[in-house]
């Protein structure tokens, strides 16, 4: 299962929160290193809650989970004055590295009780010393990536495995029970549960991805 865009909004704040963190431990980020931790952060999410908690709908790209709606989160953050960014250049101008700083050490874009924060304090508590090649080397080893690779699906969505929701029926059933249960005993007139067959042809498309997920 994986998310198909990216939730701007919600990456953005992701985005600001972890390098707010990261400035008040004192680490370094580059944008590579962003995507990476977040992607870390997010695997742990969905193996602890359930869900992703980033927003971003992930891609194999050329260094490893990255989508490119990423850019225009950062310029925007950049616009907002939450981040600086800076360019490097080296290599006769063949390479670059764009270093990015909070402008405070405190998240203000997620409330204190969101639960993804917890994810980022781990991740960067865990892997936030790491130069962005060990972090790329680490993402190509999780299991969504090898899937990919093994696929050779470049440019896909990974698939994060992320639960899948159950549908509850539970109000259905009870709808259905008290039509039972005003239907005399001895009465052979046809019941009519068309409504129950709306209701249920409602949820179809929602069984049949359910069902897709689990197989």
């Amino acid at each position: 299962m994986a998310m198909i865009t990216t939730d701007q909004g919600r990456a953005a704040g992701c985005f600001d929160a972890l390098l707010a963190l990261a400035l008040g431990r004192s680490l370094s980020m580059s944008r590579t290193k962003v995507a990476k931790l977040l992607y870390l952060a997010d695997l742990r999410s969905v193996e602890e809650d359930g869900k992703q908690g980033s927003g971003i709908a992930w891609r194999w790209r050329d260094r490893g989970p990255f989508d490119d709606a990423l850019f225009a989160v950062e310029r925007s953050l950049v616009a907002q004055n939450k981040i600086e960014s800076k360019t490097s250049w080296w290599g006769v101008g063949a390479n670059k590295q764009v270093d990015l700083t909070a402008k405070s050490a405190t998240p203000s874009m997620l409330a204190g009780t969101d639960s993804f924060l917890r994810h980022i304090e781990f991740v960067l508590d865990e892997y936030g010393s790491c130069t962005a090649r060990r972090l790329t080397d680490i993402a190509y080893g999780t299991q969504p990536m090898v899937e990919a690779q093994e696929n050779d699906d470049r440019e896909g969505l990974l698939d994060l495995g992320e639960a899948v929701p159950a549908i509850d029926i539970s109000n259905s059933i009870i709808r259905y029970q008290m039509i039972l249960d005003n239907h005399p005993a001895d009465d052979d007139t046809p019941i009519d549960n068309s409504c129950l067959t709306d209701e249920f042809g409602i949820l179809a498309e929602e069984r049949a991805r359910a069902t897709r997920e689990m197989l």
